[in-house]
């Protein structure tokens, strides 16, 4: 800051202001170049000449605009406070412009928000001080927007305050703004007015909040008894609970017994209709077993039977076979004479002799399968 005021006319004659004023369009988001644009301009405002020179370059519209775009930055706020002080000093015109920007509501809107910080508070009412000027129309939106009852406001909160110019400051613009005092005394009516219903509303409030204790007692007893309502009903309902319960429980065990009852019943129907259709098989076999039994009864008679018949002609036979032999034997005797005379009688013999001994196979041959059968 110290280069720029000893560099200040050098700056303005080679476009230092619009710059700054660019500055601020360009960077319209940061706070940290609108407060260090504001406080170049205070500088160069400090300079007469320099003032019509921001205010033909839109400087006003800039500051008020940084102002609006960042209403809780109190550098912001304090550094284009200033540059207002300075371009409205004395100068009818500027203040004209000023107040045309909009400029008053939003400086008494900065001094409410920063109702504490009396930097702010000092460089707002000083350039509402200059803004009213001898103009009782800009006066009297001052009074409008509020800035004689924060002046007021102020003026009693920092009268202690090691500040002592921000008192002066506080008394300059509201002797400006009310030059008769008239204002200022309907309001200390109006604030002692207000300092009664606010003792009374205090009063009132108490009162309420007495009543929201009592309240909040008989809630809270009633909530207890409630409480105690339930515990006892769950007191007196724990058995009938405990026994719909039980009762509930043994329902479903008897209706599992039903259940398993109904299967085991089903169980039961189908084994017995298993060993109906079991009994029912081994009957048929018993019956086919016994006729197989009766056949073969049947056919080993019918073989025995057969047995004896061809024992019997077995036996026959034997005694036939017998017969023939010793007949043979005799006939051989008889014609042993005549084998030499006649040949041909010995080979029919003989022939006669083995086809008996084929018939005696033949007929042991017969009995064997039989007695197998």
């Amino acid at each position: 800051m110290a280069l720029l005021a000893a560099n200040k006319g050098l700056l303005v004659t080679e476009g230092g202001v619009e710059t700054l004023l660019g500055s601020m369009v360009d960077c319209e988001e940061s706070a940290t170049v609108a407060s260090a644009a504001c406080w170049a301009l205070s500088v160069l405002a400090v300079v007469p000449a320099y003032r019509d020179i921001i205010v033909d370059e839109h400087g006003v519209v800039c500051v008020v605009n940084a102002m609006k775009a960042f209403p809780t930055d109190r550098n912001v706020l304090e550094a284009a406070a200033r540059v207002l002080v300075l371009l409205a000093y004395n100068n009818n015109h500027n203040q004209h412009v000023i107040a045309e920007a909009g400029t008053i509501p939003i400086l008494c809107d900065a001094i409410c928000n920063h109702s504490s910080d009396s930097f702010v508070i000092e460089r707002g009412v000083r350039a509402l001080f200059n803004i009213a000027g001898s103009s009782a129309e800009r006066r009297r939106e001052c009074v409008m927007e509020g800035a004689l009852s924060w002046g007021m406001s102020a003026s009693e909160r920092f009268s202690g305050y090691d500040y002592p110019q921000l008192d002066n400051v506080c008394k300059d613009m509201m002797e400006r703004i009310d030059p008769s005092g008239t204002l200022r005394g309907k309001l200390y009516t109006i604030q002692g007015e207000l300092v009664e219903v606010k003792a009374k509303q205090q009063k009132a409030f108490d009162g309420i909040q007495r009543l929201n204790k009592n309240a909040t007692r008989a809630e809270d007893s009633r909530q207890a008894m409630l409480e105690a309502q339930e515990r006892e009903k769950e007191a007196l309902w724990a058995p009938m609970a405990a026994a719909q319960t039980a009762i509930a429980a043994a329902e479903d065990e008897v209706g599992r017994w039903v259940v398993l009852k109904e299967e085991t019943e089903r169980e039961l129907l189908d084994h017995d209709q298993e060993v109906e259709r079991y009994m029912a098989m081994m009957a048929e076999k018993r019956r086919a077993l016994q006729e197989k039994a009766v056949s073969q009864g049947n056919k080993a008679a019918d073989a025995k039977r057969d047995a004896e018949n061809l024992q019997l002609a077995s036996a026959n036979a034997v005694e036939s076979a017998n017969a023939a032999e010793i007949d043979l034997e005799k006939r051989a005797e008889s014609f042993g004479s005549d084998l030499d005379a006649n040949p041909k009688s010995v080979e029919g013999l003989q022939e006669d002799l083995r086809g008996a001994m084929n018939a005696e196979r033949r007929l042991m041959k017969d009995t064997f399968l039989i007695y197998q059968l």
